[in-house]
């Protein structure tokens, strides 16, 4: 169930905002972002690997990305 929240700007309402349900914890973000990371490494093995991030904001996910690809990689290599 999504409540609404009003965001009121020099007393003039601008922007109703939803508080949404959670759906994944931050562990389980943090083991599937490493599975990723890991399934990346495990294709892309020897080669250079680019990530670019499109949607506002994705600098965050593509920051964990890259340090869990980057040990993901170590691991691949060292097997």
């Amino acid at each position: 169930m999504d409540r609404k929240f009003y965001l009121y700007i020099s007393g003039q309402k601008k922007y109703t905002l939803l508080a949404m349900k959670r759906l994944l914890g931050e562990d389980q973000i943090r083991k599937k972002v490493g599975r990723l990371a890991g399934q990346i490494s495990r294709d892309f093995a020897g080669r250079e690997v680019l990530l670019v991030g499109i949607l506002k904001g994705a600098f965050i996910f593509m920051a964990d990305l890259a340090r869990k690809q980057k040990d993901a990689q170590e691991r691949v290599e060292r097997e």
